[in-house]
């Protein structure tokens, strides 16, 4: 299942191609190897140089700057991800970290606007004051911008690195990331706005890519980032809470990749520590147990339908995404009488298909 967003970048391929053919990597009668390639710009000082580029004024360079950043952590190179440390560690590194803020903070207002601006029309299009706003929506180049520096940080986090957690939550990126999950998806209460934001190719990878960096800031675990997802004055958590009780009336592979990562994101606030501040915010939003049960039982009728118009794609991914409800579900129920009584008493085949095949 691809739960991370597609973006457009330069083609990753041609790119490394070009590095290898400058620093002459390429083995003899061989394929261009990435790490190496990582490897040989990370000893030319090229993280060094992504932050002096970034710390800059010019929106323009500090993308390209990003760009390269996720390339040379592409994979998961442990050796740049100490490279970027060992920057941060450095005075050239606050006013990279403050340009970052300012310009994700310009991008929240305009995505807030944005989104408030749509729903105004929606509620009020008959009334002609609102005629302008038909089609107002964030700027794509926005989201893909924010989805590139949300995949900078996702990849400095990469295999745990708890050193770059600390670092993210220290410098206010954990939260940061945090208050987009509220700018993008406002008050989710119902499929047709989950669907409304699926409709948007570069709003739909933006969603994404919020919830799998979020992710990524707590799993190991990352007790503080944990808990400061849990305090904060935010509704992120709260959103994604709602978008795992929508049932999925939507089959498409799309639908099931944003539920996947909203399940995925609570599970990794609950890994290992199970702070009381979690799961009092998670259990606040099931107003009743079986809202969870409905849940896995739509899910399950896409995985198990032979509807010849449900892609085989979509239902492996209904399989996934059952099976992470469900441990999620288990999880919440050693803290909830409500639902371990729920999950005792009720029988039907989702419980049964999604215990059976879940560790």
């Amino acid at each position: 299942m691809l739960d991370r967003p597609t973006l457009e970048p330069e083609p990753e391929a041609m790119r490394m191609h070009q590095m290898g053919l400058y620093f002459g990597t390429k083995p003899p009668g061989g394929d261009f190897d990435q790490t190496t390639i990582q490897n040989k710009l990370n000893d030319f000082g090229v993280p060094k140089l992504v932050l002096e580029v970034a710390s800059a004024d010019d929106e323009d360079e500090f993308l390209r700057a990003i760009r390269l950043a996720v390339s040379l952590l592409n994979g998961g190179n442990t050796l740049v991800q100490q490279s970027f440390l060992s920057e941060f560690e450095g005075r050239q590194s606050e006013a990279f970290f403050q340009k970052m803020t300012q310009r994700l903070r310009k991008w929240h207002g305009e995505i807030d606007v944005g989104v408030l601006n749509y729903r105004n029309f929606e509620r009020k299009k008959s009334e002609l004051i609102f005629k302008n706003l038909r089609g107002v929506d964030i700027s794509p180049e926005v989201n893909r911008s924010v989805t590139w520096v949300f995949r900078f940080l996702q990849l400095l986090c990469e295999n745990h690195n708890l050193q770059s957690q600390h670092s993210l939550r220290k410098h206010g990126l954990v939260q940061l990331t945090l208050e987009f999950v509220d700018a993008v998806f406002g008050s989710v209460t119902s499929n047709s706005e989950l669907s409304s934001i699926l409709a948007s190719k570069a709003k739909s990878e933006l969603a994404n890519q919020t919830l799998i960096s979020l992710t990524e800031y707590c799993q190991g675990p990352c007790s503080e980032n944990q808990l400061a997802i849990a305090i904060h004055e935010s509704h992120g958590l709260d959103v994604c809470v709602s978008i795992l009780l929508q049932e999925q009336t939507n089959k498409s592979e799309v639908a099931l990749t944003l539920k996947n990562n909203a399940t995925k994101f609570l599970l990794a606030t609950l890994e290992s520590h199970y702070h009381t501040e979690v799961i009092q915010r998670i259990l606040y939003n099931i107003d009743q147990p079986q809202q969870l049960i409905r849940v896995l039982k739509s899910v399950y009728a896409i995985h198990s339908t032979e509807n010849p118009k449900v892609t085989e794609a979509a239902i492996a991914d209904a399989e996934e995404v059952g099976h992470n409800i469900y441990i999620l579900v288990q999880t919440l129920a050693a803290h909830s009488p409500a639902i371990a009584k729920v999950l005792k008493d009720e029988k039907n085949p989702s419980l049964e298909f999604y215990g059976g095949g879940t560790a």
